[in-house]
């Protein structure tokens, strides 16, 4: 299990640039460029998160540079475009450029990355990973090498780009979207105590990184209680990193919400109403209730979706798929995360813990509704003030 003492939120909003022309050293290179990718979370979706950064021959700091959104100019090419901006092109010459993912070599939404880099009389590449494309896959290294320009790897660079390529790498091989549950804890395994007022079992430390979570996946998914319950936004707000509303997305089975809550009612639909999703049965919108439900969410610009089996999961991440939704994040309650978790749908756990205990009778368990026991792999422990964040795969 590792240990992490930084978590990544507080890292990316510490994040600075060496100043320019300023010596650094290989190593430097590779963790700015790890970073720097983190500039396009939420925003790249279907394509990976890809980080780089230049250095002239003397090893001295020209810039770094991120993928910032889909079907945009790729890092490498926003990295040569900010140090012509300075006027400084010509220090890329024999220089080295670090990167996260290897340079691709085909025409899609932009040009290939390597017709580029190959331009500039670069003396080195250092890259993260080979990418799992196949229609790159080692063919942009072998492009650059056939040019006389160096390439190479690490296995620390290799470690630190891995988790990059989480949600890019399932995606291109699975075709459905990557499926993360966050749930918050006691030690004794107690989520919540039924019939008790909502309260917060962790620290705004926590809860704050809960937000950065937010905007890392695509989507949050909630079911019907929880909306009812707690009228939520399901916004970003992170108190230092600027970011995006994510796809709010409610399974509503039954339609429960829209006999409980008014539409005028529901936080969700006061802002970004185009960036909500209902998800019920085909059964529900067929009814009258339903027919007139959806005339008016469409009417207010919320996405819906009719499911013709409401128990199969699988169905609905396949409409998802159909969107272009790439990751969603499970933010409850336990009978949605019981579900997802049954029908074997969870890649990712991020478990918040607060270090106490709760003495309740009719407690209810965040996995408690999930039919068997599930071992989490590849472990960390995320520090978080007085909280812990444990992060696995399933």
């Amino acid at each position: 299990m590792r240990i992490i003492h930084t978590p990544l939120d507080e890292a990316l909003a510490s994040f600075r640039e060496p100043g320019f022309l300023e010596p650094v050293s290989a190593e430097v290179c590779i963790h700015l460029a790890s970073l720097a990718a983190y500039a396009g979370a939420g925003w790249v979706h279907l394509n990976p998160l890809v980080g780089a950064v230049a250095v002239d021959s003397e090893h001295r700091f020209l810039a770094s540079a991120a993928h910032l959104a889909f079907g945009n100019h790729h890092a490498e090419k926003n990295l040569v475009d900010k140090i012509r901006q300075k006027g400084m092109g010509a220090s890329l010459k024999g220089g080295t450029i670090y990167v996260t993912l290897e340079p691709c070599c085909h025409y899609g939404k932009t040009p290939p990355c390597t017709e580029l880099l190959i331009s500039l009389g670069l003396k080195r590449i250092v890259y993260g990973m080979i990418d799992p494309n196949p229609v790159v896959n080692g063919k942009g290294i072998r492009l650059l090498e056939a040019q006389g320009i160096s390439c190479e790897t690490s296995p620390q660079f290799a470690e630190l780009s891995a988790p990059l390529l989480e949600l890019y790498r399932w995606n291109l091989e699975q075709k459905t979207p990557f499926v993360a549950m966050k749930a918050a804890s006691t030690l004794n395994g107690i989520a919540c105590r039924e019939g008790d007022k909502r309260m917060w079992l962790t620290s705004e430390r926590a809860r704050d990184y809960g937000h950065w979570l937010r905007q890392y996946y695509q989507a949050i998914l909630v079911g019907a209680n929880t909306v009812i319950a707690d009228n939520p936004t399901l916004n970003m707000r992170h108190p230092r990193l600027k970011g995006r509303t994510p796809l709010r997305i409610v399974l509503d089975r039954r339609g429960d919400v829209f006999h409980t809550r008014s539409m005028d009612e529901l936080n969700l639909l006061k802002g970004e109403p185009e960036r909500v999703l209902f998800a019920c049965g085909s059964r529900f919108w067929k009814s009258e209730k339903g027919q007139s439900t959806r005339h008016n969410l469409e009417k207010r610009g919320v996405q819906t979706i009719a499911l013709r089996d409401v128990n199969r999961l699988q169905n609905l991440l396949e409409e998802l798929r159909a969107r272009d939704v790439a990751s969603i994040l499970l933010e409850g309650g336990p009978k949605i995360w019981g579900a997802f978790l049954s029908q074997k749908l969870v890649n990712k756990v991020h478990l918040f813990m607060a270090p106490s205990l709760f003495a309740s009778r009719g407690g209810m368990n965040v996995m408690s509704h999930a039919n068997e026991d599930l071992a989490l792999k590849d472990q960390s422990l995320i520090l978080l003030a007085d909280d812990f964040l444990m992060e696995g795969r399933l």
